[in-house]
């Protein structure tokens, strides 16, 4: 897009003015007009009214063509929309006003990174950064991309450096903490974290994946102490109770458990991990109807086919319904295609005896579980088999 062509074509007059600073009037009748509808446009972004946050930015672009800040707030609003060149095209407009922007630098990055373009966000990260060397978001930006990479050690300097500028970004902290986890070094994740915490005892996220380490260990009692306290942090966070339900699910306290995933459908009646995971207990506790119940209603949705498939096949092999319990692990594989990109070893599970179900089913148990890294209670805290 040519930009010099756009502002002209707006404003004939445009390029007498400051060239990215706030103008002297036209958005609205004044600097104070201006301000008042550049946060309602944010109020409106993050509210997702995303119409009237476009219509607003193109009342002031109108009059405002060399307004950067207006730029990259309608780039924000195509980003939301997940219309990602159009994002890009206005990131580029407010750079071409205001080459000095490192905000619209690391939103062009965050944009690149959605798009799969690594590299490139890369470059614009390291761009944000040679303008202001002390910007602690872009080197988390950086730790992001790096790990989205492959590249830990790198993610790890930027971590570093990040804090070297910025030594109470505790932000950064934690996401060292995590890489040193996933490592397999969590002796220091969990000192880190236990530092974070002492440093600042509402850290939600650290208090999570404190209760996570001590979970994975074993030690349910120390993990549900810290868990409840992030529950209490931030009660409406799906995630929290999640791992809270799985921490009492480990120490066989089924109805504690039943009580966090009800949180979360009391959160979002149809998160599909709180109903996955209240089968499960209702498979625990022998309720096996029930359970079937449950899980056979997600299998006409369209979210987590292959982990609710899994799922099934896991009621029904407790229940000794063998076959049926085969053909559902079956169905997991073939609605489960990244697991089987991930793992291609699931596609070659065979036992002795082709007819014995009950040792085929029990096979296809053993390779599925071989794929949980860890589940609920690892570092990304995912669970696989979707």
């Amino acid at each position: 897009m040519d930009w010099n062509a756009k502002a002209v074509e707006a404003r004939p007059e445009a390029g007498k003015g400051g060239g990215g600073g706030a103008p002297g009037g036209g958005g609205g009748g004044g600097g104070g007009a201006l301000k008042s509808m550049m946060d309602s446009v944010r109020q409106c972004i993050q509210a997702k009214h995303l119409g009237e946050a476009k219509q607003t930015l193109e009342q002031i672009l109108e009059k405002n063509p060399d307004f950067a800040p207006a730029y990259m707030l309608m780039g924000n609003v195509y980003a939301a929309k997940g219309e990602l060149d159009e994002a890009l095209e206005y990131y580029e407009g407010a750079l071409h006003l205001k080459k000095d922007m490192p905000v619209a630098l690391m939103m062009s990055a965050t944009v690149y990174v959605r798009k799969g373009m690594l590299e490139k966000a890369l470059e614009k990260l390291k761009e944000a950064l040679a303008i202001n060397p002390s910007m602690g978001q872009a080197y988390l930006g950086l730790n992001r991309v790096y790990l989205k990479m492959g590249r830990t050690d790198d993610a790890m300097a930027a971590l570093q450096e990040a804090l070297r500028h910025n030594p109470q970004l505790d932000e950064a902290r934690l996401a060292m903490a995590l890489i040193h986890r996933q490592k397999g070094d969590e002796d220091t994740a969990l000192q880190e974290l236990q530092a974070l915490v002492e440093r600042d005892s509402e850290s939600w996220q650290a208090r999570l994946q404190v209760g996570k380490i001590l979970a994975a260990r074993g030690d349910f009692a120390g993990g549900i102490q810290s868990l409840r306290k992030a529950a209490e942090l931030q009660p409406d966070n799906t995630q929290v109770h999640f791992v809270l339900g799985q921490a009492y699910a480990g120490t066989q306290d089924f109805e504690a458990a039943l009580r966090e995933y009800g949180r979360m459908l009391e959160i979002d009646e149809n998160n599909v991990l709180a109903k996955l995971e209240t089968a499960r207990v209702f498979s625990e506790q022998g309720k096996f109807a029930e359970a079937r119940k449950l899980l056979a209603g997600l299998t006409t949705g369209e979210s987590h086919l292959g982990l609710v498939h899994r799922r099934l096949a896991e009621v029904f092999l407790r229940d000794n319904r063998f076959r049926d319990a085969v053909a559902e692990f079956q169905a997991a594989l073939l609605h489960g295609k990244k697991l089987v990109e991930k793992h291609p070893e699931l596609l070659e599970v065979k036992v002795a005896d082709a007819g014995d179900d009950a040792a085929l089913a029990a096979a296809y148990f053993q390779a599925f579980a071989a794929t949980d890294h860890g589940g609920p209670f690892s570092a990304e805290g995912q669970v696989h088999g979707a």
